[in-house]
């Protein structure tokens, strides 16, 4: 009888988000969504990384605009998605924090309750809990 050989297991996961102001991003993930800057790199910066939870994304500097901002937004289309283990209380962190929601929370066919914000430069994450 073979021995069926062992996947490779992955660990996490970091998105990397192009924006055309690293420091101000920095600032919004840091501020309003209550990640920690984990790193910046270079002089002027151009690179970081933010943290919350495990959860860390790459915020990378680009002169342009990333061209499929609009079209993520649309159709709920998103960048990123995270569950959480109490997406109400989080909803109300980030509706006191006056972080635009682009979709209200809801409770989704598919048994997720979510809500959708979109970041300064255009990207969506969507935050969900299982229910």
């Amino acid at each position: 009888m073979a021995t069926e050989k062992t996947k490779a297991r992955f660990s996490h996961l970091n998105p990397l988000f192009l924006v055309q102001d690293l420091i101000v991003s920095c600032a919004f993930y840091r501020d309003k969504l209550g990640f920690n800057v984990e790193f910046m790199y270079g002089e002027p910066a151009f690179f970081a990384g933010v943290v919350r939870s495990g959860i860390e994304i790459y915020l990378e500097y680009c002169a342009e605009r990333e061209p499929s901002r609009t079209f993520r937004a649309a159709d709920g289309r998103y960048d990123v998605y995270i569950f959480t283990d109490d997406v109400e209380a989080l909803h109300q962190e980030y509706i006191e924090k006056k972080v635009a929601i682009l979709r209200s929370l809801k409770t989704q066919a598919y048994g997720n309750r979510e809500f959708a914000i979109q970041d300064n430069s255009g990207y969506v994450i969507v935050f969900a809990q299982s229910v």
